[in-house]
């Protein structure tokens, strides 16, 4: 009856353990809300300002720096392995029965301590270790990786608004000239010098005109809207972009890969494969570990004091394939780290050659651009004299007003090109974040102080 009544008691508790744990798991498993974090207001707002205000808002930075925690915990949880394990123990029941020459001997419950302390695993735990150290540093690397995949991001939205806000400039002073036109063509057609088609043509040319202001104009607004997102900050105005980004050297034969985060990061994935092997060549040879217990026997006839020390040595004679299984693994992974390394310099190689020729080629668009510019400039002078003596009518006039355009447009395109290109070379060799002039030591735990 006594065992009986133990019994039901420890199976409420396992019952009402289970359900706790379900209700926890269940309340646990319920979606997050997201809301949208409410914007800040700038009068202006620069490059280096974006990108620093977009490395707080990313979530992946934050998931990032959170990852780099879970890498600590787990060397933390490595290194534990060398400390003491304490335990305490403790039972009820026993056996009842007759023993030789003794009377009835009934064990009431039992409690005591035990303690296991690991000597030596020939390296498993060390190269364990040096494992959960190699992978926290491959989060590190991650996490700059991905501040410089933002940073890159928030660089071609802004340029994206510096961009349309050029074009939608040049698009207002074609306006303007035309109207200038328009107004010389009514002049000359009130004075009968000119018939009233001239000043349909211009208003024809304006609306046309208009409608491309209209066009940038929206373009503008979207590209505001997406770096709003990215930064969490609504700006009035935004400063031109620091000039070091076209100063930059561009060595696409000579680039520093020890320096680009995402072959850091495929190193540091390469050694972590490395100590993985030799944790699991280890797996062969012995582990020899101290055990100690103090147990206490409380039964109705002669309590006493169990008291215990062994050095324990386990040696795996035959474990069925699963150490060398283990390895083969191991191995695997290393290879592929390897060719991960060679895939993040092909990559950084790739698009700073990609990044560099297009800066190259937009360098010579703009100066051909801009001698195009200065010659529609000259013409247009030229043209206006000459419609003003009736030699030219009000089409070769508005047709050189295009054209002044149009250069006008290739040159501001030319421009801001380089400035993709040299956003692109600087991300391709993870140099963006220095050359807008953002310092990010690193804190005592090993991350960017952002």
């Amino acid at each position: 009856m006594r065992h009986y009544q133990y019994f039901n008691r420890f199976a409420w508790a396992v019952l009402v353990g289970a359900c706790g744990s379900f209700i926890s798991t269940a309340v646990a498993a319920e979606p997050l809300s997201y809301d949208m974090p409410e914007l800040g207001d700038a009068q202006t707002m620069t490059l280096r300002e974006s990108v620093i205000q977009a490395f707080s808002h990313d979530p992946t930075i934050a998931r990032m720096v959170a990852q780099v925690g879970i890498g600590q915990a787990l060397i933390d949880e490595a290194e534990s392995a060398w400390k003491p394990q304490i335990g305490l123990q403790s039972g009820f029941g026993g056996a009842h029965g007759r023993l030789p020459n003794e009377d009835d001997n009934y064990t009431d419950k039992t409690y005591g301590v035990t303690l296991t302390q690991l000597v030596y695993d020939f390296g498993k735990t060390h190269n364990n270790i040096l494992q959960q150290r190699s992978i926290k540093q491959s989060y590190i690397h991650a996490l700059q990786q991905s501040m410089g995949e933002v940073a890159g991001k928030t660089a071609r939205t802004y340029l994206l608004i510096k961009r349309f806000g050029a074009l939608k400039r040049a698009a207002e002073q074609g306006v303007q000239s035309l109207r200038a036109v328009d107004r010389i063509a009514r002049v000359r057609s009130s004075s009968g010098l000119s018939s009233s088609s001239d000043h349909l043509q211009a208003q024809s040319r304006i609306a046309s005109m208009q409608s491309q202001v209209e066009q940038f104009s929206t373009q503008r607004e979207t590209a505001i809207a997406q770096l709003e997102v990215l930064t969490g900050v609504r700006a009035v105005s935004y400063a031109t972009p620091p000039v070091a980004l076209n100063e930059q050297i561009m060595q696409v034969a000579a680039i520093d890969y020890s320096g680009i985060s995402a072959v850091k990061r495929a190193m540091a994935e390469y050694e972590a494969a490395v100590k993985v092997i030799a944790k699991n060549k280890a797996g062969y040879l012995p582990t020899l570990k101290l055990e100690a217990g103090r147990t206490r026997y409380q039964n109705k006839n002669d309590p006493y004091w169990d008291n215990q020390l062994y050095l324990n040595l386990d040696v795996p004679l035959y474990t069925g394939g699963a150490v060398s299984a283990r390895i083969a693994q191991a191995e695997g992974a290393k290879v592929a780290a390897e060719q991960n390394i060679n895939k993040a310099k092909f990559d950084a190689m790739s698009n700073a050659s990609v990044a560099h020729s297009n800066y190259t080629g937009s360098r010579s668009n703009y100066a051909v651009s801009a001698r195009q510019f200065e010659m529609a400039k000259r013409a247009r002078g030229v043209y206006l004299d000459e419609y003003k003596l009736s030699r030219r009518s009000v089409n070769d006039l508005i047709s050189v007003e295009q054209d002044l355009y149009q250069s006008h447009l290739a040159l501001l395109n030319a421009e801001f090109d380089s400035w993709d290109a040299a956003v692109d070379y600087a991300s391709a060799v993870d140099r963006l974040i220095d050359v807008l002039g953002i310092y990010t030591p690193e804190t005592p735990e090993g991350l960017p102080d952002i």
